[in-house]
């Protein structure tokens, strides 16, 4: 195991859920998770919390997410990549572009913080996330109404912006409707997502044109 000194502020990826008492021998308070964003494969980074706050990354991690994140995009610091609903751990998939960004959902062992991926379509042999439906999924809001867990991934398509030095133009404002809000519920006994409906799209970078819906 590596032990990880967090040096920079990540609160934008970072979670952190407490542990469950029941497993006596592991010696960490609680357990913190972040998501590697990378391009070439995005992954979960689960670390272990010690009562001197020490961090120390777990075994098995780094988590593949079996898609990719959107580093190569420059600035990815949006609220909410990671979100703890429960007993599950959900991320998104930034990558892919131009095609759609995906949905990983992960089960969360709180007895010893190890992740396992839940298959969101279990017709396949593969382990599949779910589809965003957009392009560059960005945030997650989760919220518990009436017994049912409803989840929004806000699709930010495009990421118009500047990079090194020079200043250098990296993608560019395009109208599409895959500029969204995508409205799920989440099945808590088996960690499935269902994708409900388009609540909102975005055709521009400036401009919003929206849908009426309700949670």
């Amino acid at each position: 195991m590596k032990q990880l000194l967090i040096a920079t502020s990540m609160v934008c990826l970072l979670l952190s859920c407490e542990k469950n008492d029941d497993n006596k021998n592991d010696p960490y308070k609680g357990y913190l998770y972040t998501s590697t964003n990378s391009s070439t494969g995005n992954g979960i980074i689960a670390m272990g919390r010690g009562s001197d706050g020490k961090l120390t990354e777990l075994p098995g991690s780094p988590y593949a997410t079996g898609s990719t994140g959107d580093a190569a995009e420059g600035d990815f610091d949006t609220q909410g990549a990671l979100r703890i609903f429960g007993d599950y751990l959900l991320a998104v998939n930034a990558g892919n572009n131009p095609a759609n960004g995906s949905i990983s959902v992960f089960k969360i062992n709180r007895g010893d913080g190890s992740l396992l991926q839940v298959d969101q379509n279990t017709s396949t042999a593969a382990i599949d996330n779910a589809d965003s439906p957009g392009i560059r999924p960005a945030s997650i809001a989760v919220k518990e109404i009436g017994g049912t867990s409803w989840i929004a991934v806000a699709n930010q398509h495009s990421n118009p912006n500047f990079q090194m030095s020079p200043a250098v133009a990296f993608a560019s404002v395009a109208s599409s409707p895959l500029r969204n809000v995508a409205v799920f519920t989440l099945n808590k006994p088996n960690g499935l997502l269902e994708y409900k409906s388009i609540g909102a799209t975005y055709m521009d970078g400036n401009n919003g044109r929206t849908n009426n819906y309700r949670l």
